[in-house]
């Protein structure tokens, strides 16, 4: 049977509207756990089924996603994309300092 068309309802970043204007976001702890809270419309947890994640430093990312036990790895200045899985956030492994972007889209 075919699903037909699907659409997203909302996008989410790691820069909301109200944010104070950065170019990436640094992770301030090791091994740092980034729940992707929607504060813009009143701290909702939200489930992304399209994520993704640039990595703007200059040392391989390391990335669990929290719905998994496995590791997206992402080279100096690369991008990655995961798609069609519920993730609710992302754990950077490794030291604090770790520069990144993240973005993607819910239902």
């Amino acid at each position: 049977m075919p699903v037909g068309v699907l659409t997203h309802s909302k996008y989410y970043s790691f820069l909301g509207k109200s944010s104070d204007r950065v170019e990436y976001f640094t992770t301030t702890e090791e091994d740092q756990i980034i729940n992707f809270i929607d504060t813009e419309e009143g701290n909702v947890q939200r489930n992304l089924n399209s994520l993704f994640v640039e990595n703007v430093g200059d040392t391989t990312l390391y990335i669990v996603p929290l719905s998994s036990d496995y590791v997206l790895i992402i080279p100096p200045h690369e991008s990655r994309n995961l798609d069609y899985v519920k993730v609710t956030g992302i754990q950077v492994l490794g030291n604090l300092g770790q520069m990144l972007r993240f973005s993607g889209c819910f239902y």
